[in-house]
């Protein structure tokens, strides 16, 4: 499977979260949240990386507070040297976790946390398909009506990436440079390949 993923020219995998969440409940759950299921999770890792792979690990799991993905994972990940040395690319904000439902101070509290966390590690943030900005409204903060800059400054200087998503790949006539559309469809059809 790895050598046929490779093929296609992948470099990177997705990979988590560590409590083993399946795709909106479509498989079963695997637990790795006790300290000898977690080292079983970094073989899996280690195997990535030993065939040329770079996981890209999400942690935040669906639906959980910070406290909750603090809680989960720190204890396992913080001082663990085997976790340094493997999860050096993170997305602590895990897997599209809001539309608009976290504040852009939350957001930054994901990362600065990451940044803490695993401080060699590239960390990234990956949003619902078509927004331009993570920015919300929750206890720590409203981002309402101040713009996508303002999300931007809370949030960016935490990150290295962001995962974007658009809905410009599925409906390629309705989106983009309305002057060139012949080019920005050529644009997405080199992404898709």
């Amino acid at each position: 499977m790895i050598d046929v993923y490779k093929s296609w020219g992948y470099t990177h995998v997705s990979f988590g979260p560590i409590n083993a969440q399946s795709y909106h409940g479509q498989y079963p759950d695997t637990n790795f949240l006790s300290p000898d299921a977690f080292e079983r999770w970094l073989d899996w890792l280690q195997m990535f990386w030993d065939n040329g792979l770079i996981p890209v690990c999400f942690l935040h799991p669906d639906g959980g507070s910070f406290d909750d993905t603090y809680n989960m994972y720190d204890h396992l990940i913080r001082g663990n040297q085997r976790a340094q040395k493997l999860m050096r690319c993170i997305v602590p904000t895990g897997w599209e976790p809001t539309r608009y439902d976290w504040s852009s101070n939350t957001w930054a509290k994901y990362c600065q946390w990451g940044h803490d966390l695993l401080p060699n590690a590239l960390i990234l943030i990956h949003t619902v398909p078509d927004v331009d900005a993570p920015g919300g409204t929750d206890a720590l903060g409203n981002d309402d009506g101040k713009g996508n800059d303002h999300a931007w400054r809370n949030v960016a200087p935490h990150i290295h990436g962001w995962l974007t998503q658009g809905s410009a790949f599925g409906d390629p006539n309705s989106h983009g440079d309305r002057n060139h559309p012949d080019e920005y469809q050529l644009r997405q059809l080199d992404c898709l390949i």
